[in-house]
């Protein structure tokens, strides 16, 4: 039986970027990007980072986040992937960031978050889930660019009420080791 569905490229009538397109029916299928919903989550004066137990970058240190689901919010995504990665119920704070990796192909909105209570427990994709005041980030081992963009961006609104979410154009994600578990990821140098 031949190939059915979206499967020969061409610009198609009307639109200005080349696209799949379905030769029988004309069906238009549209490549855009995700949006991921991230949180930095705070206790106090304490950061949440959770280690990442899955691929990319297994083994490194990040905030939580995730793919936003059909059907929830924004604030919403972000709150589930803060409890789903973390055990963490947090209070969802404002937008503070948006930030977008050079491939373009995701959108990575970035919200404030804090705990009423400094209870958190590593989820299904994470390692273990640890508190940190923020001369103890390990900056050296977080998993992507945008995680320490995120924590950036908190530092410069965290004293702010009236403030424009921080747009941020990233830098490539580079390739890290695969880390040990008996010994902290050492990332390549610049």
């Amino acid at each position: 039986m031949a190939n059915k569905g979206p499967r020969v490229k061409k610009i198609p009538d009307g639109d200005s970027h080349e696209r799949l397109v379905c030769p029988e029916c004309d069906h238009i299928e549209y490549q855009n990007p995700k949006i991921v919903n991230v949180t930095v989550v705070t206790y106090k004066d304490e950061f949440l980072l959770c280690r990442r137990g899955i691929e990319p970058s297994k083994g490194y240190w990040t905030i939580p986040g995730g793919y936003m689901e059909n059907g929830e919010s924004l604030k919403e995504g972000a709150l589930r992937e803060t409890f789903e990665e973390a055990g963490a119920k947090a209070k969802a704070g404002p937008l503070i960031a948006i930030f977008q990796p050079p491939s373009k192909e995701e959108v990575i909105m970035i919200f404030r978050g804090e705990l009423p209570t400094r209870e958190a427990k590593a989820g299904i994709e994470s390692l273990e889930v640890k508190f940190f005041k923020w001369e103890d980030i390990p900056w050296k081992e977080l998993a992507f660019p945008f995680v320490g963009e995120a924590l950036l961006a908190y530092q410069k609104t965290k004293d702010k009420t009236d403030f424009q979410p921080i747009m941020i154009e990233g830098q490539p994600y580079k390739k890290l080791p695969p880390a040990n578990n008996n010994k902290p990821p050492v990332p390549p140098k610049p």
